[in-house]
């Protein structure tokens, strides 16, 4: 399983537009072969930071999802709120079982 943290730090004001522009994305994400969960957050120590947590069956889904239509749309649209570029991580995870 792939694991995404992806952190974007918009501009004082902006949070509530870029979590309006994210609405498709986020609905349209969710619907993609691969995907497994796609959430967003706002950070507890920090309201002007958005945090998306992503989980896909494997690398090659995620590619996929990063040629999608509502994905750069979205990027492209957020791109002028963001006070800082977005950061990503990723992460090849497997499920812990106890």
């Amino acid at each position: 399983m792939i694991v995404v943290k992806a952190t974007i730090v918009v501009k004082e004001g902006a949070r509530d537009e870029v979590i309006a522009l994210s609405k498709n994305c986020i609905t349209e994400t969710r619907k993609e072969s691969g995907c497994i969960a796609y959430e967003s957050f706002v950070a507890t120590e920090n309201d002007n930071t958005i945090v998306i947590v992503e989980e896909w069956t494997d690398i090659e889904a995620l590619n996929a999802h990063m040629k999608t239509a509502h994905f750069m749309a979205f990027g492209e649209s957020a791109k002028g709120f963001m006070a800082k570029p977005l950061e990503a991580k990723i992460f090849d995870a497997k499920e812990f079982k106890k």
